[in-house]
């Protein structure tokens, strides 16, 4: 049986849970359940980010190697929501490759006197 979010404590309700203690205390499938915002008649978003995650070995760069058809072979997820999380994880690489080129920079700058 499915459990709604909803029927969650706030504590354990994604959206909630980032207002509250903020985005580090979410898990990786948290943080994609709110961009994906729904889960299908089964699960609900949560669940369907953990066994999504679970089957990329909980591994965001895996995820991101999946193809649009790939995401969109799990029920709930369709052509909107895998065009989200490939959208997000393509934030996420260009995030990392903006800290890799400041990060001599900042090395740099705090070695002058």
């Amino acid at each position: 049986m499915k459990v709604s979010i909803k029927d969650l404590s706030e504590d354990d309700r994604p959206r909630e849970k980032l207002m509250k203690y903020g985005a580090e205390a979410l898990s990786k499938s948290e943080l994609l359940a709110i961009l994906v915002g729904s889960g299908n008649g089964e699960e609900n978003a949560v669940s369907l980010m953990q066994r999504i995650m679970h089957d990329s070995g909980d591994n965001l760069q895996n995820l991101a190697a999946k193809s649009l058809d790939e995401l969109r072979k799990y029920k709930g997820i369709g052509t909107a929501k895998a065009v989200t999380i490939k959208a997000a994880c393509q934030i996420a690489k260009l995030m990392q490759a903006e800290n890799v080129l400041l990060e001599p920079w900042y090395e740099f700058s705090l070695t002058i006197p």
